[in-house]
C-alpha cells in the first residue's frame, strides 16, 4: 500500500500540508490533503510513488483510540481497492493518468 503516516508535530504547525517531498533519484509521494484512498490513486496516477496521511490517522486516533490507527489505512486500502475496481484496475500498480477525468478552469460553464 503506497501510504506512510507522516509526522504530526505539534499536529500540522511545523508540519504544513500542500508539499510535494522529491529528491533526484528518489521516491516522490504527496504529502498534504490525503483524505481518502481516492485521494491516494489522485497521487499516484501521475507519478506519485506514494502519500503521507496525517489527519486520517489522527482523526482515528482520537475517535477509536489505538484501534482507530489500525483502521484508517485499512479503510484507506478498501477505499482504493473499490476505486481500482470501479476503474477497471486490479492493482494500484495499474494506476494511470488516463484514471482521472480532466478539469475545466472555464468557470462560464
Amino acid at each position: 500500500m503506497p501510504v506512510a503516516l507522516a509526522p504530526t508535530g505539534l499536529t500540522g504547525m511545523v508540519h504544513p500540508d500542500g508539499e510535494i517531498l522529491a529528491a533526484p533519484a528518489a521516491e516522490t509521494f504527496i504529502d498534504g490533503g490525503i483524505r481518502s484512498g481516492q485521494d491516494v490513486l489522485k497521487a499516484r496516477c501521475p507519478g506519485a510513488d506514494g502519500a503521507f496521511i496525517g489527519r486520517p490517522f489522527l482523526y482515528a486516533l482520537g475517535a477509536m483510540g489505538a484501534p482507530g490507527v489500525t483502521r484508517a489505512p485499512e479503510t484507506l486500502y478498501k477505499e482504493m481497492d473499490v476505486t481500482l475496481a470501479l476503474c477497471g484496475r486490479n492493482s494500484v500498480a495499474n494506476a494511470s493518468r488516463d484514471m482521472l477525468m480532466p478539469v475545466s478552469l472555464d468557470c462560464t460553464q
